[in-house]
C-alpha cells in the first residue's frame, strides 16, 4: 500500500499521511497545470521532471523502504514543488 510505505518512510500515522494527500494534492495538481498551461512553463516542468525521475517510476516508490533513498527521493520532490 503506497500511503503505507510513504507514512512508513516519514514515520507517521497512515491516516495523517491519507488525510495530508487528500488535501495537498489537489492544490499540488493544481499548480502543475497552471504552470504547464504556458510554453514557457510547460519547458520548465519538462526541465524539472526529466532528469529527476528514475527509467522506470514505479521503481522510484520501492525507495520507500529505504530511509537513504526515500530521504533523496523527497528532495527531489521538494526541489520540484519549489519550482512551480
Amino acid at each position: 500500500d503506497l500511503i503505507g510505505k510513504i507514512a512508513k518512510a516519514l514515520g507517521l500515522d497512515e491516516g495523517i499521511v491519507g488525510k495530508g494527500l487528500e488535501s495537498v494534492l489537489p492544490a499540488l495538481l493544481g499548480g502543475i497545470a497552471s504552470t504547464g498551461a504556458t510554453p514557457d512553463g510547460a519547458s520548465k516542468l519538462r526541465e524539472m521532471v526529466s532528469p529527476s525521475l528514475p527509467v522506470d517510476p514505479i521503481s522510484a516508490l520501492s525507495s520507500l523502504d529505504d530511509p537513504v533513498k526515500s530521504a533523496a527521493l523527497g528532495q527531489t520532490g521538494t526541489t520540484m514543488v519549489n519550482g512551480l
